[in-house]
């Protein structure tokens, strides 16, 4: 399977024996990711998720520009288990046990059966490390003097959106009635990405990581890649907020884990390609 790819190659600092990346590829069935060079940051917050700690990620890899949308994941599966449809609003209700299925599904489209299985959930460290984008504060934009709604949806303006949307044609106006807020998720990549290239990390969905959910250590952890079942809480990591929880949530540090089944409304996933 050929990948489309850009005319510009990169070399991003730290990589081994000066391996050059793609600006951008595109997969078999159109979802488009962006290079992450190594480098290390210190992940956490105070007073959201701590102790804040220093993390190294030593390998670049690449990670979805967007959220896996419906269409995306109905070409893979043949199904939509979203309760809002639409097919380039992020895919919902679906747990982190379907997204290994289609992480499964979507490996053996591009690469065979007895291929590579380069695509995946992010690390926790991975995902924050992405969002904020070398930042070091709440978001991966300074909050203080530019406007939320122009980088993340949340409570506050999911419902005023939607107006709008019913009054373009973007969405029916029959999903006023199915959610009793009036609040739904949106298109993807309608608002501002961070430097990176990538759009709602903060806010729209909250998105599956790989790892379990376990306390954080204080010293500093070298590609960590989550922690054995029986020494943590039965829960995987989601991050990322979501258009029905406050800004707050969508913070790049905030944390929210549930058990691997657990499907919602507000959950969807974005994918990592390893080198």
């Amino acid at each position: 399977m050929k990948l489309k790819r850009s005319r510009k190659i990169i070399n991003l600092y730290g990589f081994d024996k000066g391996e050059k990346l793609e600006q951008e590829i595109t997969n078999k069935i159109g979802m488009r990711f962006k290079p992450i060079p190594p480098g290390e940051f210190m992940m956490g917050q105070k007073d959201i998720a701590e102790p804040v700690h220093k993390v190294k990620l030593t390998k670049p890899f690449y990670i979805g520009i967007y959220a896996v949308t419906q269409k995306e994941w109905e070409n893979v599966t043949g199904t939509n288990p979203s309760l809002y449809k639409r097919h380039d609003l992020p895919v919902t209700n679906v747990s982190w046990n379907d997204c290994q299925e289609f992480i499964s599904a979507l490996n053996d489209l591009e690469f065979g059966k007895n291929g590579s299985q380069k695509c995946r959930l992010p690390t926790e460290a991975e995902w924050e490390y992405a969002c904020r984008a070398d930042s070091t504060s709440m978001y991966y934009f300074d909050h203080k003097k530019e406007n939320l709604d122009d980088y993340l949806w949340h409570y506050k303006n999911s419902e005023i959106t939607q107006n709008i949307y019913v009054e373009k044609g973007v969405i029916n106006k029959r999903l006023f009635e199915v959610n009793k807020t009036g609040r739904i998720p949106h298109p993807v990549g309608k608002l501002e990405p961070n430097k990176f290239g990538l759009y709602d990390m903060h806010g729209n969905v909250y998105e599956w990581c790989e790892d379990w959910f376990s306390d954080y250590p204080s010293e500093t952890v070298i590609d960590p890649i989550g922690i054995p079942k029986e020494r943590v809480k039965p829960c995987r990591i989601f991050r990322g907020g979501s258009y029905m929880n406050f800004a707050g949530y969508g913070a790049s540090a905030h944390r929210d884990s549930r058990i691997p089944s657990y499907k919602g409304e507000v959950v969807g996933v974005r994918l990592v390609r390893s080198i």
